[in-house]
């Protein structure tokens, strides 16, 4: 006669309880890192804004150089006509560009130019989303 005692493996209370820890392990482990991988992709659509924020400056400056910089007098104001006027350089649904003229008075303050014409423009290239870092601005002259 054979010996029916002698089995190798599992016994099913084992596996239920073996499936309730791996359980409460995997429930720890989704606690733990959740967040992380929900906020994973902030990085890479903040980098996605910077690169979209600088092209349109390069445009902008590139523009500037090859159109404006040598033209009759005047023609700053017609390169911040352009830039406020919404055309292509507001064409991108997450960069809003703004372009003022200004002046410095004379402790070297920062000052709306008062006749808005002429002097120096700047020019400011921001994300929609307004996060904090993601605005370049940068100065023209004729």
């Amino acid at each position: 006669m054979q010996n029916l005692t002698n089995h190798s493996g599992f016994t099913l209370l084992e596996l239920i309880i073996a499936i309730i820890i791996a359980a409460i392990m995997g429930s720890m482990l989704v606690t733990f890192t959740g967040t992380a991988l929900q906020k994973s992709v902030v990085p890479a659509i903040t980098m996605a804004r910077f690169y979209e924020r600088n092209q349109v400056a390069d445009n902008i400056i590139a523009d500037y150089k090859a159109d404006y910089l040598h033209r009759f007098s005047g023609a700053l104001q017609d390169f911040a006509d352009t830039i406020n006027s919404g055309g292509t350089y507001n064409s991108n649904p997450y960069v809003t560009v703004t372009a003022q003229f200004i002046e410095y008075d004379a402790n070297f303050n920062e000052i709306p130019d008062a006749d808005g014409s002429e002097g120096i423009l700047r020019v400011n290239v921001a994300s929609t989303s307004g996060e904090a870092g993601l605005t370049a601005t940068f100065l023209l002259t004729e």
